[in-house]
């Protein structure tokens, strides 16, 4: 469900990355992504996206420089445990928590599974800090719909922010 904030061409606030359809969040649909309105959405922006991708300019990665290593590779299987645990159909303050702690270390200090960790920490922090239930998800501590719409938005910033907030033993243990 669309998360990565685009403006109307599908652009990021992130160099080179555009996105489109269920991972971008355009505002047009508000809450309601599923099935057809996403679809439609998808069918739109694609090809507004697409025209702004071919239009961008192209970067030259410079000479290629042989480094000595090769980066790791993405493992996402330390960080599947914890955010099933945490983050699926039925969440919770204290798990979410605990989650949070670990994903932060694994996103600061593991190789292969920092980029997992990022996003998972991300999915972590944004589900503690939506105190009700609405959607894909049921917060079991905040049953209560909220009366209007609410939207939020997080950066990485904020998400490691408030993982050290949350739980700066974990974070500190592993520097």
């Amino acid at each position: 469900m669309g998360g990565i904030a685009v403006d109307a061409e599908g652009r990021t606030s992130v160099a080179g990355l555009w996105a489109c359809g269920e991972a971008a969040s355009t505002g047009l649909h508000g809450a309601n992504r599923l099935a057809s309105n996403s679809l439609a959405e998808a069918a739109v922006f694609a090809a507004a996206t697409a025209r702004s991708i071919e239009g961008a300019p192209t970067r030259d990665p410079g000479p290629t420089r042989n480094c000595g290593t090769t980066p790791s590779p993405s493992v996402p299987d330390a960080v599947r445990p914890i955010l099933s645990q945490a983050a699926g159909v039925l969440r919770d303050r204290e798990r979410l928590s605990s989650a949070i702690g670990s994903l932060a270390a694994l996103a600061r200090f593991a190789s292969g599974a920092a980029d997992p960790a990022l996003v998972a920490l991300m999915i972590a922090v944004a589900a503690l800090r939506r105190e009700h239930s609405l959607g894909a998800h049921r917060r079991t501590d905040f049953l209560e719909r909220p009366t209007a719409p609410i939207r939020s938005r997080l950066t990485l910033a904020e998400a490691f922010a408030d993982a050290e907030a949350i739980a700066p033993r974990s974070l500190a243990r592993q520097a």
